[in-house]
């Protein structure tokens, strides 16, 4: 941010075509993935342009959205790492199959529904911070391309959108195994300890009162 600010080019329309490709790239490999955490490295590719799109506006508002983004992001993405951890049942956590999951909601509730939590936030849904955090990254877009009247920005806005709706194909996924399927006679029972719980909700009501009280940390971002 500090750097686009003192350069005499302007890289508005360079960052537009990045941002565009990398959320675009970053969904659609994620969508044939079948292993959790490739699924989750290949999102966070799309993530990051999202970030992007912030950049992208160029302006105070601009700015101050794309650090709400990576802050709120980051509660979705730790949660959902550690959540996916905890919950597979594979004893090789290099390599976590999302059909591993199979019915593991069933045995361990409160997780799963944890663990659905941030997937919804990184998705970008109501009642979740996700939804604020896209909310204000595209509301700085339309602005900027309201002052400017660029249609590469109006493109990057709808694509961008289109892009979150097929990010909901791939992180429900997991959710989708963990109520849905039903659990394999060899699946080991999955158990959970106090301090992965405890944990586990600390790094997920931030999703829910960030959404519920969005200007607490706007404000704080804006007097940075």
């Amino acid at each position: 941010m500090r750097l686009f600010s003192v350069l005499p080019l302007n890289f508005q329309p360079v960052l537009a075509v990045i941002s565009l490709v990398t959320i675009t790239i970053g969904n659609f490999s994620a969508l044939w993935q079948t292993d959790a955490k490739r699924l989750m490295a290949y999102s966070s590719i799309a993530q990051s342009g999202f970030v992007l799109v912030g950049l992208v506006a160029f302006s105070s508002l601009g700015n101050q959205t794309a650090i709400f983004y990576l802050a709120t992001y980051l509660f979705g993405t730790m949660a959902s790492f550690l959540l996916i951890d905890a919950l597979s049942p594979s004893l090789s956590k290099n390599s976590v199959s999302i059909s591993s999951f199979n019915g593991i909601g069933r045995q361990q509730p409160l997780a799963a529904v944890l663990l659905t939590i941030a997937f919804l936030s990184l998705v970008g849904l109501p009642l979740t911070v996700g939804f604020s955090a896209k909310l204000l990254v595209f509301s700085s877009l339309w602005e900027a391309y309201q002052q400017s009247s660029q249609n590469l920005f109006l493109i990057l806005f709808v694509f961008g959108l289109l892009n979150t709706a097929v990010s909901l194909a791939f992180y429900l996924k997991i959710p989708f195994a963990l109520f849905f399927r039903k659990t394999a006679e060899e699946t080991p029972v999955v158990t959970l300890s106090w301090g992965v719980t405890v944990l586990s909700l600390v790094l997920t009501l931030p999703i829910i009162l960030l959404f519920l009280k969005t200007d607490w940390l706007m404000n704080w971002i804006s007097g940075l």
